[in-house]
């Protein structure tokens, strides 16, 4: 595969470096009319004499070095000038973008597609049709969301649903929800019965996953692609939490999304995360990995540290997850765990 070519003038003269600077350290200490100032990044120093305009940076003190947009992220995340490009916004392929990154092939990886606008206008069909089954149809997916701890405002910013099954045949094989969707061999989709879990990232259907009545107990919809679930809520500068389900993501979410940004990897099988969602994980000054104590769990941990060394596993203190765990302490010792393993 060959890398594209960056247009390296335009991307500098789109980017805002003092936005770009904040989305990755915070706020600044002093806002002026025209430059802010913080403490330097680089050294550590405790004095502003870091210095951002819109057009560029400087460090006054030990660093004593400047540049733009483009070689701040260079050097924060310590990065090629190519990757930092690619984080940006430029047309380069990704090699590894990822903080604190471990040294990789030169071979270039191709970034994951999502699935063809017309699979996505019929996964659309049975997720609004999963919707109004939750809200207004059989009881039992609400009452499932409940009892893992979940709210009405969680379930509804993650689109979640409910396809009963009618008899033995659609709950082991699924249920033909929209007549008009078809494989390419011409048989219909059948969409796995149970909770219906929306994959929703950067403003694209990417997956439905469903959690199921009988095994396996997570099943996905033909023709949909991988994707780091919920990393269109990951806010910059706050630590992230990567969890192997969407529901502990969700739970987590729920109860301290202002501490930290929850993700999931949506099985531990899953862990290979594709280069394009690892703008997800590059600001986070923690990358913190509650994953299964089992052979699956420590593979998945081994591969996310192989793409940061930010990379840190945790452990709820009570119950096997992080769903037992918040029913077992509440939000209040919730947040205090998050509170702690962030320190």
């Amino acid at each position: 595969m060959i890398a594209q070519r960056i247009d390296v003038q335009h991307l500098r003269e789109s980017l805002d470096c003092q936005q770009v600077v904040q989305s990755i350290i915070g706020e600044p200490k002093f806002r002026g009319s025209d430059s802010w100032a913080y403490p330097c990044p680089f050294h550590h120093g405790r004095k502003p004499s870091f210095t951002v305009w819109r057009n560029g940076w400087r460090c006054w003190s030990d660093c004593n070095e400047s540049g733009d947009a483009i070689s701040f992220v260079q050097k924060y995340h310590g990065l090629t000038f190519a990757d930092a490009c690619a984080w940006l916004g430029g047309k380069a392929t990704l090699n590894t973008v990822a903080k604190r990154v471990q040294p990789r092939h030169e071979a270039q990886i191709e970034l994951t597609e999502p699935p063809s606008q017309e699979w996505q206008g019929h996964a659309l069909q049975v997720i609004e049709w999963a919707q109004m089954q939750l809200l207004d149809g059989d009881p039992r997916g609400l009452q499932y969301l409940y009892r893992r701890g979940l709210d009405d405002m969680s379930i509804g910013m993650a689109r979640l649903g409910y396809i009963p099954a009618r008899d033995d045949q659609e709950r082991q094989y699924g249920r033909i929800v929209d007549t008009s969707w078809r494989k390419s061999d011409g048989k219909p989709v059948r969409v796995p019965c149970g909770v219906v879990i929306p994959h929703y990232e950067q403003g694209i259907i990417w997956n439905i996953r469903v959690r199921r009545a009988v095994d396996p107990k997570y099943m996905g919809v033909s023709g949909g692609a991988r994707c780091l679930y919920l990393s269109r809520h990951v806010q910059p500068g706050l630590p992230v939490l990567v969890c192997e389900g969407e529901f502990d993501a969700l739970m987590a979410w729920q109860a301290a999304g202002d501490l930290i940004s929850p993700v999931a990897l949506a099985s531990a099988s899953n862990a290979q995360i594709n280069p394009r969602w690892y703008s997800a994980l590059i600001g986070a000054p923690l990358i913190l990995a509650r994953m299964d104590e089992d052979a699956a769990g420590s593979k998945a941990l081994a591969k996310l540290r192989a793409i940061s060394y930010a990379v840190r596993p945790v452990q709820v203190p009570v119950g096997k997850d992080i769903n037992d765990f918040y029913r077992e302490v509440g939000e209040d010792g919730f947040r205090a765990w998050v509170m702690e393993v962030i320190k």
